[in-house]
C-alpha cells in the first residue's frame, strides 16, 4: 500500500452488521431467507460504493435513520423509528469511508430509496443469488478486515468494491490506481520487449558476420567465430528473454 494511513473502527464493523440484521429482523418474512439481489456499482465521482436491492416483490420495513434522505425528509421522519417502503426502493448501499479528523477507515450501511438506477455513474453488474442482508454485510465485513490501513493506492474505497464483488462472483470495473499501473506495466513491457528484440538482432548480425568469416577461412575469425558467435547471440537472446519476461510481471502486477 503506498500513502496508506489510518486503522479500522471496529466498532462501526459492529455498527455494520447490526444495521444488516436490523434489517432482516424487521423483515423476517421477507429476509431471512436467501434471496437473490440486483447489483449496481456507484461510482460518485472516485468514490465507489457498492449498491444492492433485493429482487423481491411488496414491502418492507426499516428504520429511518438508516436512510438516506433529504433534509426536508429527514424533518418530516423525525419522529418515526420505522417506516415502510417498497422493496424494490430498498436500496443498500455498502461502502467504504475514512473519517476526517482521525483519518481511520470504516464500513458504512445505508438505504437509499431515491438511488438512480439510470445515473450516468451507475453500472449495473448483475445479479447475486442467495443470500440476506446480513450475510451480504459479513461479506463484505470480511473484505475490509483484509485492510491493513486505507491507501490511496491500493485498499480503498474501489478496491472494496472489487473485492466485494470479486468474492460474490461478480465482475466490476478495476480500480483506477491499478488500471494505471496495469497501462503503466502494459507500456513499459513493450518499451523493454522491443528493447531486446533489437540487442537480439544486433547479436545475431554480429554471429552471422562470425560465422562468414569463418566459413572464408580467416583464422583470426576462425578462433573467436564460436565463442563470439555464441556470446553475440546468447546475449541477444538472454536479454530479449529476461525483458519480456520482466515485461509480463510488470504488466500483470
Amino acid at each position: 500500500q503506498t500513502a496508506s494511513y489510518g486503522n479500522l473502527q471496529q466498532v462501526c464493523v459492529q455498527d455494520f452488521l447490526y444495521r444488516a440484521e436490523m434489517l432482516e429482523l424487521l423483515n423476517q418474512e421477507l429476509l431471512t431467507s436467501p434471496a437473490n439481489w440486483n447489483a449496481y456499482l456507484w461510482m460518485n465521482g472516485r468514490h465507489w460504493a457498492v449498491v444492492l436491492l433485493p429482487a423481491l416483490e411488496g414491502q418492507l420495513r426499516v428504520y429511518s435513520g438508516h436512510v438516506k434522505m433529504s433534509r426536508f425528509e429527514e424533518a418530516k421522519e423525525a419522529e418515526q423509528d420505522l417506516k415502510m417502503l417498497p422493496a424494490d426502493k430498498v436500496f443498500i448501499v455498502l461502502e467504504l469511508l475514512v473519517h476526517n479528523a482521525e483519518k481511520d477507515f470504516y464500513p458504512c450501511f445505508s438505504i437509499y430509496p431515491g438511488f438512480d438506477t439510470n445515473r450516468q455513474n451507475v453500472q449495473a453488474c448483475g445479479l447475486i443469488e442467495g443470500h440476506t442482508p446480513l450475510s451480504l454485510a459479513e461479506k463484505a465485513a470480511e473484505v475490509i478486515r483484509s485492510y491493513e490501513k486505507y491507501g490511496v493506492v491500493g485498499c480503498n474505497c474501489q478496491h472494496f468494491a472489487n473485492d466485494l464483488f470479486d468474492g460474490l462472483g461478480i465482475s466490476c470495473p478495476m480500480p483506477e490506481d491499478q488500471w494505471i499501473m496495469k497501462a503503466l506495466g502494459r507500456c513499459a513491457r513493450v518499451a523493454i520487449t522491443a528493447n531486446g528484440v533489437f540487442k537480439g538482432i544486433a547479436g545475431a548480425k554480429a554471429a552471422a558476420t562470425t560465422a562468414a568469416a569463418v566459413t572464408n577461412g580467416v583464422a583470426g575469425a576462425a578462433v573467436a567465430g564460436p565463442v563470439g558467435a555464441a556470446s553475440a547471440l546468447g546475449v541477444g537472446a538472454l536479454t530479449i528473454t529476461a525483458h519480456s519476461v520482466l515485461g509480463c510481471a510488470v504488466g500483470e502486477g
